[in-house]
């Protein structure tokens, strides 16, 4: 609950940021990045700041997006942190893994899957195919429940 407030609240503060500077909401996001709990992840409302800004076009926020993917943090690029991470929390068993975990895990793949559609990587078609099964699963679950 902790997480999920926190989360909550920087959402928050990184659609108002974003509404005064992309930059300063963008230096915000990232900062998710630096938290070691997988219920910690407010980067993809910077990456739906972008996809719901109405006075850009479609070009536009791809282009913004896939600077977003290309940034560095660090010493390594947003994808190659958004990969890690999903990497790190992933379970050995799906199946088995919990509703929470496996919600936290979707999200975090969908914002890769976002990026490297923007980036027009080779990649992408493997992390679709990997989301499509992540929603699959989860579906299951909700349904045998």
């Amino acid at each position: 609950l902790v997480a999920s407030l926190k989360n909550y609240l920087i959402e928050i503060r990184i659609k108002y940021e974003y509404k005064k500077s992309a930059d300063v909401a963008f230096l915000d996001a990232v900062g998710c990045f630096d938290e070691q709990d997988i219920n910690t992840f407010y980067f993809s409302k910077y990456i739906d700041c972008i996809l719901n800004e109405t006075n850009i076009s479609t070009h536009q926020k791809s282009q913004l997006i896939s600077q977003a993917a290309n940034a560095t943090y660090g010493e390594k690029t947003i994808l190659q942190l958004i990969n890690e991470r999903y990497n790190n929390f992933k379970p050995e068993n799906f199946e088995e893994a919990s509703l929470l975990l496996l919600e936290q895990l979707w999200n975090t793949k969908r914002i890769e899957v976002i990026l490297l559609e923007s980036t027009s990587s080779s990649a992408f078609n493997a992390a679709q195919t990997e989301l499509q099964n992540l929603s699959s699963i989860i579906e299951g679950k909700l349904n045998s429940d």
